[in-house]
């Protein structure tokens, strides 16, 4: 299965060195690198559109934007792109605020050293996988908890309801019964006119109806979290019928 090369952004002032270092990641990993020479021209990178780069390794000293305040701004606009910075020997205090600020590591200019550093890339790469997948993971649970509360209130209302319904339709046909009853009065053509038409309301609130206990049912049935097709189909057909009559 193909999959698309590893993309490096290079933050560093020092020519010679980030030079080497690009060429080296590309011969020996296969790794697609870009250099930029501060923490300035990486931001006016980062807010083109096009691809964003899998991980960043930036210097910490640099002109206009260090690689600290870089780092602040990548993980403001939650990018979600992880930095290894380069310090310098007796950088502990900016190693301490690097990590504070969101830095996945660190790797010391002195020792710098290929192999380590492709192994601590590997790593790096490896850890923000795993960190994506615990979020999707976590954004999947609160999604889930979220339509179950929204069903649960949705299935409070229904069963409130419900009887209202069924109330509701008997009142209309108690009431069109005592409008046939009325109707007695009237002459014979007018009887047997007012009779069609509240047969016809009759068969109208039937309908209706069945339709509503049709749907109630249906939502019962999907709301319980089975899966039987045949029946979800069987329920739509029979509403589908009770309209042709």
């Amino acid at each position: 299965m193909n999959t698309e090369p590893v993309y490096i952004l290079l933050v560093d002032d020092e020519d010679a060195l980030v030079g080497i270092l690009a060429s080296q990641l590309t011969d020996q990993f296969g790794y697609v690198t870009r250099i930029v020479r501060d923490g300035q021209e990486a931001i006016d990178l980062l807010q083109q559109a096009g691809t964003l780069p899998s991980l960043i390794i930036t210097d910490y000293d640099m002109p206009n934007v260090n690689g600290l305040e870089l780092t602040e701004w990548v993980q403001e606009r939650t990018l979600g792109i992880p930095v290894i910075m380069l310090t310098a020997a007796g950088g502990g205090t900016i190693e301490s605020a690097s990590l504070r600020a969101g830095v996945y590591d660190y790797v010391r200019k002195e020792t710098l050293d290929l192999q380590r550093l492709g192994l601590t890339i590997q790593s790096v790469l490896e850890r923000r996988r795993l960190r994506s997948m615990e979020e999707e993971e976590k954004e999947r649970q609160q999604e889930s908890s979220a339509n179950k509360e929204a069903t649960d209130r949705l299935h409070a209302v229904v069963t409130n309801l419900q009887p209202s319904l069924m109330d509701g339709f008997a009142s209309v046909h108690n009431g069109l019964d005592l409008l046939q009853q009325r109707t007695q009065q009237l002459s014979e053509g007018d009887r047997g006119t007012c009779g069609d038409l509240i047969q016809r309301m009759h068969h109208e609130v039937r309908l209706l109806e069945g339709s509503m206990r049709t749907l109630l049912e249906l939502y019962a049935f999907t709301s319980s979290h089975h899966s039987h097709l045949e029946r979800i189909e069987e329920l739509l057909e029979s509403t589908k019928k009770s309209r042709r009559r």
